[in-house]
């Protein structure tokens, strides 16, 4: 009975296949499986993974056919999965309630940040992190999205690189102000957690990201003697102002921007300004803004944002995207946040418990230099050099930032012996009656 079932099974692939199968295109596919170090259960499951495939890099051609597009696709990491597979992936930001529009104080009035220069991308700064991969077994974009952005402000403020966990968000603020784990939540959910509740993050080394699927619940492990930032709130840019987003990049830093994820040419990017104006503007993936700038290489010149994704360094750019600025194409101009942090001098004395390591990791004084890599598309694109720009910091009404270059911050000695213990802190909005929540109800 076995051997029967086997033989119908192989007689069915064998029918299956003959419609669409050629050597070319498994030669594709096995180089596409070395380079993503891909596996599949079974041989059903890799041949509909094959059928994904075939399907992507036909939809890849087609685009790559029009030379009015002023942005390539390429084969990703993403290119075996069905569509269904792919919109589950894209995590659901969802929607801020009437509790973190209070953490946010208000919009952020224009006019406290200078004009600032006609291009910045921050990665030249050094405090920038590198490219992280959420996998696509967590809906947790929110979290590797506001994550970025605390580290980024951490070391822009206090000149200290801090690497920090992502999935101590996921596993610690679940049912805290609509943050949902695996399933979803927003940035500044997760740094009201940071402020309010745990007091503090650990860094992925003492907290790593594991890769969890959403119907696996992991026991908050979080510890406060280990936490090396915190948050003190954050602030939020009104939407669709442009010159507003620029002059608060070039001020204060990388901004959090929630976006459509879910559409096909995003998830083939590879080079280029994208600009497809049938993305609708839902917000349903989470990035970081790191700059910005004009490719002058055609003409009319194209305005974009630097944005940094968490799908690898096999995503687009080494993990980078451009997208075209002024239009808000996949409603990326919408929801724009960064959090707000204090000096860790400042932190670390007004309290009686050590929440930071006896060492820290100062920020490099050199250059980050992004590898590069190869692209499946042929179609040629000029590359337009990133100038170097100097920013002065200025003083906000809703931050604590000097009006000088930041130098390095010592963290200042102390002598009190601190043993080291695991804070139990309530793990649901029940446990928290003084909190008021939000409808978690996503859009």
């Amino acid at each position: 009975m076995k051997l029967f079932s086997l033989l119908l099974f192989s007689i069915f692939i064998a029918f299956a296949t003959s419609f669409w199968y050629t050597p070319e295109l498994k030669k594709e596919f096995d180089e596409f499986k070395v380079k993503f170090n891909k596996s599949y259960r079974n041989k059903f499951a890799e041949i509909i993974a094959m059928l994904n495939f075939k399907n992507c890099t036909e939809f890849i051609r087609k685009h790559n056919a029009d030379e009015s597009s002023t942005f390539l696709l390429g084969v990703t990491q993403l290119c075996d999965l069905s569509y269904e597979a792919l919109m589950n992936f894209t995590a659901r930001a969802l929607p801020e309630g009437p509790m973190m529009e209070s953490r946010a104080l208000s919009y952020v009035d224009p006019s406290i940040f200078p004009v600032g220069p006609t291009s910045i991308d921050w990665r030249d700064s050094g405090c920038v992190t590198p490219v992280k991969d959420e996998f696509y077994y967590c809906n947790s974009c929110y979290a590797f999205s506001g994550v970025a952005a605390l580290e980024s402000q951490w070391c822009l403020k206090n000149n200290i690189s801090v690497t920090l966990s992502e999935q101590m968000i996921i596993d610690c603020s679940k049912g805290f102000f609509g943050n949902q784990g695996c399933n979803g939540g927003s940035q500044g959910a997760s740094w009201t957690y940071i402020e309010m509740i745990s007091d503090g993050i650990e860094s992925d080394t003492t907290y790593p990201f594991i890769q969890l699927a959403p119907n696996i619940v992991q026991k908050c492990q979080y510890n406060r003697s280990r936490a090396v930032a915190t948050t003190i709130g954050y602030s939020r840019l009104q939407s669709r102002n442009i010159t507003l987003l620029q002059n608060a990049i070039a001020a204060v830093g990388p901004v959090a921007a929630s976006m459509n994820g879910g559409w096909p040419t995003f998830w083939y990017y590879s080079d280029g300004v994208y600009s497809d104006a049938d993305c609708k503007p839902s917000r349903s993936h989470s990035v970081l803004i790191v700059g910005y700038g004009v490719d002058d290489s055609v003409d009319p010149p194209i305005p974009y944002w630097i944005c940094k994704n968490s799908w690898s360094i096999y995503f687009g750019d080494n993990g980078y995207f451009k997208i075209l600025a002024g239009k808000n194409i996949c409603g990326i101009e919408v929801q724009l946040v960064y959090p707000l942090v204090p000096y860790v001098a400042d932190w670390t004395t007004t309290t009686t418990t050590t929440r930071r390591p006896t060492t820290t990791t100062t920020r490099p004084t050199t250059t980050t230099t992004r590898s590069s890599t190869t692209s499946t598309s042929t179609k040629t694109t000029t590359t337009t050099i990133r100038p170097t720009t100097t920013t002065t910091e200025i003083t906000t009404s809703t931050t604590t930032r000097p009006t000088t270059t930041i130098t390095t911050t010592t963290n200042p000695a102390t002598t009190t012996t601190t043993t080291e213990t695991t804070v139990n802190i309530a793990t649901s909005t029940e446990e928290l009656t003084t909190i008021e929540t939000q409808d978690t109800t996503a859009f």
